[in-house]
């Protein structure tokens, strides 16, 4: 079990790091549009009451490049519980950058695809913070056709 004591302690109080529905557009909150090597992104917002999207869920879509999130407290070497909520005929990643103290990545990333699906799914992924890490910001990226993310939760395992 890992003990919190300090400053670092009332930084990360229990409960979710992060919980969206993207009800507002999310750059408002730090989130970011990426780039892919073709070029800008094409993502975009759309807000909640859109046809064919989870109730009072707005929508981050991506034609090109991806969305991520804005930057997360971490502690070293403790467990995160990511669920999402997301829509990709071609299938999409997601992938969890570490940032050191001095703010500079981490060379240890955690990537991973998700299914192909016209219909809205959840998933489900365990992330471990890296030694050395202080921080981490999460992306979302197609993988060769339009990806759609309609909510995001992180919440440290204890």
């Amino acid at each position: 079990m890992i003990t919190l004591q300090g400053a670092l302690a009332d930084e990360l109080a229990p409960g979710p790091l992060m919980r969206t529905q993207f009800a507002t557009d999310p750059v408002a909150d730090g989130w970011w549009p990426l780039a892919d090597g073709g070029g800008p992104s094409q993502g975009s917002w759309l807000p909640p009451g859109q046809p064919n999207t989870p109730a009072g869920c707005g929508v981050l879509a991506v034609q090109r490049g991806g969305w991520e999130s804005h930057t997360l407290p971490l502690v070293p070497g403790q467990f995160y519980h990511l669920v999402f909520t997301a829509r990709a005929p071609t299938g999409g990643m997601w992938q969890c950058r570490f940032l050191g103290a001095d703010n500079l990545e981490i060379s240890a990333d955690h990537w991973t695809s998700f299914a192909a699906s016209a219909d809205w799914h959840s998933y489900e992924s365990v992330i471990m913070a890296r030694p050395n890490s202080k921080w981490a910001k999460i992306a979302w990226m197609l993988n060769n056709g339009p990806c759609e993310l309609a909510g995001v939760s992180l919440t440290p395992i204890t």
